[in-house]
């Protein structure tokens, strides 16, 4: 039997669903069918690739050592594509691009490298698991310090900034009236909170910590927060440039407390070279710098935590299904 890369990738498929019935299903393909090829790929390599169990399979120390060679191999096979692909002048499929996070920025970028793009908007845990699953390629997305999110092991994942939630409001709002805000303080206040997500989770845990889960007025995505802070019809905790990246005269407070959000990319090795990951995330970051120049009081920040905006590197997954 010659070892072809779709070999390796299925049983990497395998080991990523932990069964021979979820693989089949995810492949439209037949379980005796995947069995086979696998029965075939461990005779031909002399070993034996996974443990099978009425409960599932899991990879073997071999299994281990194949399925880290398929992800490297597929990861250079998809920058050789890449590359091919910029060579001779054609984008080839485009870019599968889903995000709770405005991809506006890397939009631009992206097309001017002339990348087709196909751009998707949708929650975080959402745009992650179009990802895993392979609606998607890429995504831009909130992840929350405290709740560390579980991604299968053939995903690459690089932190593209930390920024801090500060209280956002009108100018004049009462709210707004003091240096630093504490949270204990706006049990009463007309809270605008985002649609389920991160950033939600981050907000409500925050507020419980304070003594109270938040009454919200009005809640939706950002364009419904947006129009309920510029109406004045309430506050909400964003990060300082969200009246900046929206072109809205809105206030901002920084919190007694610490409140981080984590935007992080996550991307399908198998489809994306990890140099177009860069080029998006140091687009993001480049960006977020210029604006907060706009801002003093956020930039004396960032300067003061040069960890917020860190330089590029690809970040180690925490495997689904561990703490």
């Amino acid at each position: 039997m010659d070892l072809e890369t779709r070999h390796l990738k299925l049983l990497q498929i395998i080991a990523e669903e932990g069964s021979f019935r979820r693989a089949a299903q995810r492949l439209g393909a037949s379980q005796p069918a995947l069995s086979r090829q696998i029965s075939r790929l461990e005779k031909s390599l002399g070993a034996t690739l996974l443990d099978r169990a009425a409960n599932g399979v899991r990879l073997t120390p071999a299994g281990q050592l194949v399925v880290e060679a398929s992800r490297k191999v597929h990861s250079e096979m998809g920058s050789l594509l890449t590359s091919i692909s910029a060579l001779i002048g054609r984008g080839g499929s485009p870019l599968r691009l889903v995000a709770s996070l405005n991809p506006a920025v890397t939009v631009g970028r992206l097309m001017a490298d002339g990348h087709p793009l196909e751009i998707m908007r949708h929650p975080d845990a959402e745009a992650l698991e179009m990802v895993e699953r392979g609606r998607a390629d890429v995504a831009l997305v909130v992840e929350d310090p405290l709740s560390r999110f579980q991604l299968k092991e053939s995903l690459g994942m690089a932190t593209i900034m930390r920024t801090p939630l500060w209280l956002c409001a009108l100018p004049g709002r009462p709210e707004l009236a003091v240096d630093k805000v504490a949270l204990a303080g706006l049990n009463n206040a007309p809270w605008i909170l985002p649609e389920s997500g991160s950033s939600r989770s981050i907000v409500e845990r925050l507020c419980l910590a304070a003594g109270y889960l938040p009454d919200p007025i009005l809640i939706g995505d950002d364009d419904v927060v947006i129009s309920g802070l510029a109406a004045g019809v309430g506050i909400a905790l964003r990060g300082p440039l969200f009246g900046l990246a929206t072109n809205r005269d809105l206030a901002t407070r920084p919190l007694e407390e610490e409140a981080l959000e984590h935007k992080i990319c996550v991307w399908r090795r198998d489809r994306v070279a990890e140099s177009l990951v860069r080029t998006v995330v140091e687009a993001l970051q480049q960006q977020h710098v210029a604006l907060a120049k706009r801002h003093p009081e956020y930039w004396r920040w960032i300067q003061e935590h040069p960890e917020a905006i860190p330089e590029y590197s690809v970040s180690p997954i925490q495997p689904a299904g561990t703490r």
